[in-house]
């Protein structure tokens, strides 16, 4: 993959090859909803330069995919493995790591509040953007995904024509109100972990969160970036041939 700034967008980059995910993470550049941005306005936006970042890429990129296992080969996968992969594996984490994130946190706010006054606002924010990403899974696990499964059985056929292309931007809009969110709980969450010191309690609660953010990522990575451009391209030709 060539790296031309103004043409490729951070998306492009991490379908191609997830591992350099960790690469954007690293330079804070957030990949699962920024994913149509252009590469060179992630950095005009974020103040990097542009070489750092290429040359970053490029350690990765310049493998050609050599020694990318299955497991992360998600670009290849099919719908089918992707939604079971987003359901099974992604929404029964989260349900699962949400409510013992948020009894952690009550306890250290209870235990460490005065020494770390910043646990308050971590418990406040997680509770309600916690709830909201519950919320939104449930929205597709009940709704979203039903529908969509039924359009991959008979997409666009007469008697009942589906487009997934208006579900899907909803979906899009929930996931970017989900990271903005969770996006100040992070940061103070870094913050806490920066002088945590010894408290072995505390520190556990911010890997967990920490865990939980990049779990997250990858979960609306690839709905954002593989499932859904699969989609709207599969839609596209669909309507084209039934022009022709």
């Amino acid at each position: 993959m060539e790296l031309h700034f103004n043409e490729i967008r951070v998306g492009e980059v991490v379908r191609y090859d997830y591992r350099t995910a960790d690469i954007f993470r690293s330079f804070n550049i957030e990949y699962c909803c920024a994913g149509s941005k252009l590469l060179g306005k992630v950095c005009e936006e974020y103040g990097i330069d542009p070489d750092d970042l290429r040359i970053e890429l490029n350690a990765i990129l310049e493998l050609q995919g050599e020694g990318i296992s299955d497991e992360m080969d998600f670009v290849n996968w099919d719908h089918n493995r992707l939604l079971n992969q987003i359901e099974t594996v992604h929404h029964v984490y989260a349900h699962g790591a949400i409510p013992v994130i948020r009894a952690q946190l009550t306890k250290l706010v209870q235990i460490y509040g005065d020494q770390f006054p910043q646990l308050s606002e971590i418990e406040k924010d997680f509770i309600k953007a916690s709830g909201s990403f519950k919320w939104h899974m449930r929205k597709e696990e009940l709704v979203f995904f039903p529908l969509l499964r039924r359009w991959f059985d008979s997409p666009l056929k007469s008697g009942e024509e589906i487009s997934m292309y208006t579900p899907i931007l909803e979906i899009i809009k929930e996931h970017e109100t989900e990271v903005n969110l969770f996006k100040g709980i992070r940061n103070l969450c870094e913050s806490v972990m920066e002088t945590s010191g010894e408290y072995v309690m505390l520190k556990d609660c911010m890997q967990n969160l920490i865990d939980f953010f990049q779990d997250m990522e990858l979960h609306l990575h690839l709905e954002n970036n593989i499932l859904f451009p699969k989609v709207i391209q599969m839609e596209r030709g669909l309507v084209e041939s039934g022009r022709n």
